[in-house]
């Protein structure tokens, strides 16, 4: 068996983190009451946990090649795909920036 994580290309780490900076940014202003209106600080916060959780979950997604065939694992989900549904592999030097949506 061998495990590998998967790539992703500069831009799409900086527009996900800049994501939840920013809804950590609106939660703040929320919490100190400069963002109207302060009862939008339970959904901001609750929003920004959420995406800092699927983003963590997303970039720590592994690919592993078993006997079996590629399986592609991202917490909580998992997705096999058999070797008898691959029709061909290439290898790529340089990631293209929109690498890494699904």
């Amino acid at each position: 068996m061998h495990e590998e994580k998967a790539p992703f290309s500069g831009p799409i780490i900086a527009l996900m983190l800049g994501s939840i900076a920013l809804l950590g940014l609106a939660s703040v202003l929320s919490f100190a009451g400069i963002y109207e209106p302060a009862e939008a600080f339970d959904v901001l916060a609750l929003t920004t946990v959420i995406i800092a959780m699927a983003a963590l979950s997303f970039f720590n997604m592994r690919f592993r090649v078993t006997n079996e065939g590629v399986k592609a694992v991202m917490f909580p989900f998992s997705h096999r795909v058999a070797y008898d549904n691959i029709r061909e592999v290439h290898v790529i030097d340089k990631i293209p920036w929109y690498v890494g949506w699904g």
